[in-house]
């Protein structure tokens, strides 16, 4: 890979990691909910899991989706209704006090799992690996992608995370910290769904 093409891949991994997605929109309602430290194994989830459906999808995965569509529509329709399911969960959570009692944030392993089925997470990953991979040295392309969205992801990760932390005093009035949950569900449902629906 080429210094130029370096750069343009670490800008790029920078602007879409930090944009909103499932995965800010999750760390930002977990700041808010459980504070930061406790959000830290769902944020290395995120990084270290995208990092390994990058490997994977740059071993031909997501070929493998563009040759079968009935694949690609079973991804989405599992994708479609995890989405739903979360939403609605956080939509229905109600005083963050309580709320860390009685739920956990994600652990390490279901942030990891979770890109699985993050449309916005498969539509970045293949057009990462197909932009910024090149036949002649696959291997190491697909190491530096990989490489570069890890370390991309962690900071990321954190500033939503922190402006969630920096939101709980203003939502500890209870109606504020519904309406809140409510935009961040329908803002979850936003991001993915017009993916999922997209003509296969």
């Amino acid at each position: 890979m080429s210094f130029e093409t370096l750069v343009s891949l670490v800008i790029f991994a920078a602007v879409t990691s930090v944009t909103p997605g499932p995965n800010n929109a999750m760390v930002l309602a977990s700041g808010v909910h459980f504070g930061f430290r406790r959000t830290i194994p769902h944020m290395a989830g995120i990084a270290l899991g995208y990092g390994v459906m990058l490997a994977i999808i740059g071993a031909g995965v997501g070929t493998a989706m563009s040759v079968s569509p009935l694949v690609e529509v079973a991804m989405r329709l599992a994708s479609g209704a995890w989405m739903v399911w979360v939403a609605w969960s956080l939509a229905r959570s109600t005083d963050a006090g309580r709320d860390a009692a009685r739920i956990r944030p994600m652990t390490f392993l279901e942030g990891a799992l979770f890109q699985w089925v993050n449309p916005k997470g498969w539509v970045l990953a293949i057009s990462s690996m197909s932009l910024f991979t090149k036949s002649g040295d696959l291997v190491t392309d697909i190491a530096i992608v990989v490489a570069v969205y890890v370390v991309t992801c962690l900071p990321s990760s954190s500033i939503w995370t922190a402006f969630g932390v920096s939101l709980r005093r203003f939502l500890e009035v209870p109606w504020r910290l519904r309406a809140f949950n409510i935009s961040m569900a329908i803002l979850l449902l936003a991001s993915t769904l017009p993916l999922i629906f997209e003509p296969v």
